[in-house]
C-alpha cells in the first residue's frame, strides 16, 4: 500500500502542511509501507515489527524492491501536482546478510561453495591466486607476482560471458571430437599450477621426468599418451614433451570452459527462490559494517595467534591482554575500562578466545592501538610474524582511512586504496591463510570494493550504520511502549505505536538532509518580510 506519510491529524509531521490520509490497511500485520514527501525531499519508509528473516523480505520488503525496479524501467508517472519522471536507478546499500538475502546468493565463506554474492569464487579457492599470464591487468601493470583479484559478476559482463559458453563447448567438441563433460569424467590429469608436490606427482602435467629412471619415464609416457588419446590428440611420431605441449594447449581451453561453467553455476545457485534484486551492482556494500567486521577479525586473530605462541600459562596471557585493553587501549590506569576478554573451553578442554564483537567506535579504538596489541601479543625483538603483522595492519589502517573519507575520492586515491589493500591482503593470507579470511575481507582482497568505489566515488554516502542506530531506537521504543497498547487500543481504537515512530523517522530524515533547516530559514525570512509589510 502506497501513500504519503501523515500524522494522526492528517498533516505533515514537521511542516504541519496537509497531506493525504494513509489507509488503515498499512498497519495490518505490524507493517507500514509509505512514501515520505517534503517538497523536493522524497524517501521510502518500510517498517516491520518482526524478526529478520527471508520470509520478512518476501512478505514485507518485496513490494519495495518491485517498486524500485519499476522506477528503473519506467520512471514515475505524472500526478495532478507533479510532472512525470524519466527512469532512474535506485541503489540498495545494505549490510552483507541483507544483500545475500535479497540477491539469494552467497553465504559463509567457510561453508557455502559459492559464498560471495558478487563473484563466482568458490570456498576451495578462497586464498588461491593467479600468476603469470593469468593475472589481471592491474596486477600485471603493478608487477605483482600474485593476483588475488576476482572479477565482479555484474549484469552486463555475466550475460556476455555466459553467451560465449555454448560456443566454447561446441568449439571444444569440434576440436577434440569428444564433449568436455566426457573428458572431465574420464581424465585423471592434474593441472593445478599451485599444487605443492606437482614436480613429483606423476599425474600432474608439470611432473618433472627423472633422467635416470626409465621405469618412471615409461609410466609417465603411457599416462600422457592416454590423456592425449582421450582428447583425440595425435601421438604418432612425437616425443613426450610434444604430447605434453599439445595437452597444455587443450588444458588452457578446458580451464576457460570450467570458469564459464562455474559462473553459470553461481548464477543458477538459489534458483529455487526468485531473488528480490537481480542487478547486484546496485547492492553497494556498507563500508562501516565492513570496517567493523574486518576490525573485529583482525583483533581476534592477533589475540588468538598470540596465545598460541605464548610461552607461559594461558591464564596469564589472557589476564595481560585484558589489562592492556582496559588500561592502555580503551581506558587508562587512572580510569580503566570494564571490557572483558571472553573465552571458553572446547570439547578437548583447551581454552579458545571468543570472536571479538563490539561497536564500531570500540573497534576503532582497538585498531588505533593495534601496534601496541601486537607488541604485547608477540613479545620479542626477532619475531618475524610480529613485524609482518604490524606492516599489514598499518597498510589496512591507511586504506580504511581513505575509504571512509567524507568526500569523492580521486582516481589516484582509489588506486592508492587498492594498492594498500593488496599489500595488506598478501601478508594477511601468508600469515593466516583461510583461517584469517571472512566475507568482508574477501570483498577487499578480491577488488570488489574498488569496483564500487570507482563506480560511486564516495562509498561513505551509502553507509547504513546510521539506519542501524535508528533501528535500535525504534526497537527500544516498541519494547517499552507496545505492551501498553498497540493497534486497535486506546480511545475509539485509534492508538498505535507505528505513527509516532514514522513521525520520529521523518523528523530525523528532514534534519539530517538539511530540509528542516531550509524550511525554517525560509519561514523566518518570510516572517520578517511580513512584519516589515
Amino acid at each position: 500500500m502506497w501513500g504519503k506519510v501523515t500524522d494522526v491529524d492528517g498533516v505533515h509531521p514537521l511542516t504541519r502542511m496537509p497531506l493525504t490520509n494513509v489507509s488503515d490497511e498499512m498497519e495490518e500485520n505490524g507493517t507500514c509501507f509509505n512514501m515520505v514527501q517534503s517538497r523536493e525531499l522524497c524517501a521510502i519508509l518500510v517498517m516491520a515489527d518482526a524478526k529478520d528473516s527471508k520470509a520478512l523480505y518476501n512478505d514485507v520488503f518485496k513490494e519495495f524492491y518491485q517498486y524500485s525496479e519499476k522506477l528503473r524501467q519506467f520512471g514515475m508517472e505524472a500526478t495532478d501536482t507533479e510532472p512525470a519522471l524519466k527512469p532512474f536507478i535506485v541503489t540498495h546499500p545494505q549490510d552483507m546478510k541483507s544483500a545475500q538475502t535479497v540477491s539469494n546468493k552467497g553465504g559463509n565463506c567457510k561453508m557455502k561453495t559459492y559464498f560471495c554474492h558478487l563473484c563466482s569464487c568458490r570456498k576451495d579457492e578462497l586464498v588461491r591466486y593467479k600468476f603469470g599470464a593469468d593475472r589481471c591487468q592491474r596486477c600485471k601493470a603493478a608487477h605483482r607476482a600474485r593476483c588475488y583479484h576476482h572479477a565482479l559478476c555484474d549484469s552486463i559482463s555475466t550475460e556476455k560471458l555466459l553467451s560465449e559458453l555454448d560456443g566454447e563447448l561446441a568449439s571444444y567438441l569440434e576440436r577434440c571430437c569428444v564433449s568436455y563433460s566426457d573428458v572431465k569424467k574420464r581424465s585423471k590429469l592434474l593441472t593445478d599450477p599451485l599444487q605443492v608436490n606437482k614436480d613429483s606427482d606423476i599425474s600432474h602435467i608439470d611432473f618433472v621426468i627423472p633422467e635416470n629412471d626409465s621405469g618412471r619415464k615409461s609410466e609417465y609416457s603411457m599416462f600422457i599418451a592416454r590423456e592425449c588419446v582421450l582428447r583425440r590428440i595425435p601421438t604418432h611420431g612425437k616425443s613426450v614433451e610434444e604430447w605434453r605441449e599439445a595437452l597444455r594447449s587443450c588444458v588452457f581451453v578446458e580451464r576457460r570452459i570450467q570458469c564459464l561453467l562455474s559462473l553459470k553455476e553461481w548464477k543458477d545457485s538459489g534458483k529455487d527462490e526468485i531473488p528480490l534484486l537481480t542487478i547486484i551492482e546496485l547492492l553497494i556494500p556498507c563500508i562501516l559494517h565492513l570496517e567493523n567486521r574486518v576490525g573485529e577479525k583482525i583483533i581476534t586473530m592477533i589475540l588468538r595467534k598470540g596465545m598460541e605462541e605464548y610461552q607461559g600459562p594461558t591464564s596469564q596471557y589472557l589476564s595481560e591482554m585484558e589489562h592492556i585493553m582496559q588500561c592502555k587501549v580503551l581506558g587508562s590506569d587512572a580510569s580503566p575500562s570494564h571490557w572483558k576478554l571472553r573465552w571458553n573451553r572446547n570439547k578437548d578442554g583447551a581454552i579458545e578466545i571468543d570472536p571479538i564483537q563490539e561497536q564500531n567506535s570500540t573497534v576503532r579504538c582497538m585498531i588505533r592501538s593495534v601496534d601496541l596489541l601486537i607488541e604485547q601479543a608477540f613479545p620479542g625483538d626477532n619475531n618475524e610474524k610480529k613485524t609482518k603483522l604490524i606492516l599489514a595492519c598499518n597498510k589496512y589502517c591507511r586504506a580504511i582511512k581513505l575509504l571512509t573519507l567524507h568526500r569523492v575520492l580521486t582516481e589516484c586515491e582509489q588506486e592508492e586504496f587498492q594498492t594498500l589493500i593488496d599489500d595488506f591482503y598478501e601478508i594477511w593470507v601468508e600469515l593466516f591463510s583461510t583461517e584469517g579470511i571472512t566475507n568482508y575481507i574477501h570483498l577487499l582482497g578480491s577488488g570488489h570494493i574498488l569496483y564500487f568505489l570507482q563506480k560511486y566515488q564516495c562509498l561513505y554516502l551509502y553507509s547504513q550504520q546510521g539506519w542501524e542506530h535508528l533501528n535500535s531506537i525504534c526497537t527500544g521504543y516498541i519494547l517499552h511502549n507496545s505492551a501498553r497498547g498497540g493497534k486497535g487500543s486506546g480511545e475509539n481504537g485509534n492508538k498505535s505505536y507505528i505513527y509516532p515512530l514514522i513521525r520520529y523517522l521523518v523528523q530525523d530524515l528532514l534534519w539530517k538532509t538539511g530540509e528542516a533547516d531550509r524550511y525554517f530559514i525560509e519561514w523566518e525570512a518570510e516572517k520578517k518580510i511580513n512584519n516589515l509589510n
